[in-house]
């Protein structure tokens, strides 16, 4: 009997052909590159929607397993894989409120990220900078957390927005924008 190797069925999945099927799917694009595409607007939404860089890498990676065991399943095309990764991640970020329970937490490992080669004093401002912004998103409602996320964070057009969050694309732009004012004016009052 031949040993069983347990990475193989992955490494086929990764790698399997891409050109369809015998009941003439469309092709699909190798999930890598959907991976290398999609990525950093994904952990951007999720670190909007959370405010923790640690818990947005963890659900970005969750997302990603979730999309990638779907796949071939789900066969997203092109155009569309954008927003399923989307409801995916607003799903990751929903199920880790559902675990957790919601406290503050320090951000210094975000503030590192933006500008890691500053002098003291300037890391030390945009530290307090980025905590504002942090607590202000903190105050806001979770519809407008994912709003902002999804435009500020993620830089999602308002079609886009819309077809998230079940709206029309005026109700989208209208609420994104309330949502992100608030943000301004809890960020402008915490100074």
């Amino acid at each position: 009997m031949a040993p069983v190797d347990h990475l193989k069925p992955v490494e086929d999945l990764a790698h399997a052909s891409w050109n369809g099927n015998d009941r003439g799917q469309a092709p699909l694009v190798p999930f890598e590159e959907v991976y290398q595409r999609h990525s950093p607007d994904i952990y951007r939404y999720c670190l909007a929607r959370l405010a923790n860089p640690a818990a947005a890498e963890d659900a970005t990676a969750d997302a990603f397993m979730k999309a990638f065991s779907a796949y071939l399943r789900v066969r997203p095309d092109e155009d569309g894989v954008r927003l399923w990764l989307f409801r995916i991640a607003g799903n990751v970020v929903n199920d880790h409120y559902r675990r957790q329970l919601r406290g503050k937490r320090l951000f210094s490992a975000l503030v590192g990220r933006l500008r890691p080669a500053q002098d003291p004093e300037a890391q030390a401002i945009l530290t307090v900078e980025v905590l504002g912004v942090l607590d202000a998103l903190a105050l806001l409602s979770s519809r407008e957390r994912r709003l902002v996320g999804l435009r500020a964070g993620a830089g999602l057009p308002y079609s886009d927005i819309a077809a998230l969050t079940d709206m029309n694309e005026n109700s989208a732009r209208v609420a994104t924008h309330r949502a992100i004012q608030r943000l301004r004016a809890a960020v402008g009052s915490s100074r």
